[in-house]
């Protein structure tokens, strides 16, 4: 009888091993946490090539930690499910600001991450990112 029990309970724990993952994860977002270097930033009026020592921190509790040009700077990240949407949200003096900006994920690979933004008349930036 204890064979049988035994043998129950180990076919229910592998059948519940093996049930679809239903979570809302975004399937790119192992790809997105990593600490990438900066390549470039581009802007309407702004052209930065990386230095030494600049990054993008994505880290898995949806933090990004930012190191640009000297300047470190914190966000709230999250991607949509398709992978196509990055949204950030600034955090000031240890608070989620209330307006979070949206950006197209042009390119997000094992080795470059690419992601720009428009808003306004005229105004366009690329943020690109190596490992």
């Amino acid at each position: 009888m204890k064979m049988i029990t035994a043998t129950f309970l180990l076919g229910m724990l592998g059948c519940l091993a093996c049930t679809k993952d239903n979570s809302n994860t975004p399937p790119n977002l192992v790809l997105l946490q990593h600490n990438w270097e900066v390549v470039s930033i581009h802007g309407e009026a702004l052209l930065y090539t990386g230095k030494p020592g600049d990054y993008f921190n994505f880290v898995p509790n949806g933090t990004l930690y930012r190191f640009i040009n000297g300047i470190s700077d914190t966000a709230q990240y999250a991607l949509d499910l398709s992978g196509k949407s990055l949204y950030l949200t600034p955090i000031l003096n240890g608070v989620k600001s209330g307006t979070t900006t949206t950006y197209a994920v042009n390119t997000l690979a094992n080795n470059q991450l690419v992601f720009s933004r428009s808003g306004g008349v005229g105004f366009f930036s690329v943020d690109s990112l190596k490992r």
